[in-house]
C-alpha cells in the first residue's frame, strides 16, 4: 500500500471513528481514500472541526441528507457541539432554502437523538411555538402542503385549523 492510500485510510478512520477496510479495485473507493481523504482532508490550513463544518454545509446545499447523517456523527467526533451543529444548519438554511434546512434538521436530529446527544422531543415544533406565543401558529395553506409533503412534524389538523381569522391576523 502506498503512502497516499495509507494516509487516506488513516484519516478516514480518524474522521469517522471506525476501522475502514482497504477495498481494492473499486474506482470510487480509490478516489475517496486517495484524493478526498489522502489529499484534501490531510492538507494543512484547516482542522477537522472546520472541515466538518464545511462538509455539513455542502451536503445541505446539495440535498445529500443520507450522507449528512453520517457527517453529523463525524462532526461530533471531530469536536463540534450540538449547539454548533444547530447553528451551522440554521445558517445553511438561509442560504440553501427552507426545504433543504427542514430535511437537514430532521436528519441531524435523528442522529443526535439516537446518540443520546439530545432528548427525544415530547412536543412537535408547531405545538411548542403555539405554547410560547399563546396563540395558534399561522401558516399559509401552500406552506402547509409543502411541510406535509416533506414529512415534517406538522400535521394536517394543525395546518387546516391555523387560519388567519383564528388568531386575529387580517385576511
Amino acid at each position: 500500500m502506498d503512502d497516499l492510500r495509507r494516509k487516506g485510510l488513516d484519516k478516514m478512520n480518524e474522521v469517522y471513528g471506525w476501522e475502514m477496510p482497504d477495498i481494492q479495485g473499486d474506482p470510487y473507493f480509490d478516489l475517496t481514500v486517495e484524493h478526498l481523504f489522502g489529499t484534501i482532508w490531510t492538507r494543512p490550513g484547516l482542522d477537522r472541526r472546520s472541515r466538518s463544518m464545511i462538509t455539513l454545509t455542502a451536503l445541505i446545499a446539495r440535498g445529500h441528507h443520507e450522507e449528512l447523517a453520517m457527517h453529523v456523527r463525524a462532526a461530533r467526533r471531530n469536536g463540534l457541539t450540538v449547539d454548533e451543529i444547530k447553528e451551522i444548519l440554521l445558517h445553511a438554511t438561509v442560504y440553501c432554502g427552507i426545504p433543504a434546512g427542514l430535511d437537514a434538521f430532521k436528519a441531524a436530529h435523528e442522529v443526535l437523538v439516537a446518540e443520546g446527544a439530545v432528548p427525544k422531543p415530547k412536543l412537535s415544533a408547531p405545538r411548542i411555538a403555539a405554547l410560547i406565543t399563546s396563540r395558534p401558529v399561522f401558516r399559509p395553506p401552500s406552506v402547509c402542503r409543502m411541510v406535509r409533503s416533506r414529512r415534517s412534524l406538522a400535521t394536517s389538523a394543525w395546518c387546516d385549523s391555523a387560519t388567519p381569522s383564528s388568531h386575529g391576523t387580517p385576511a
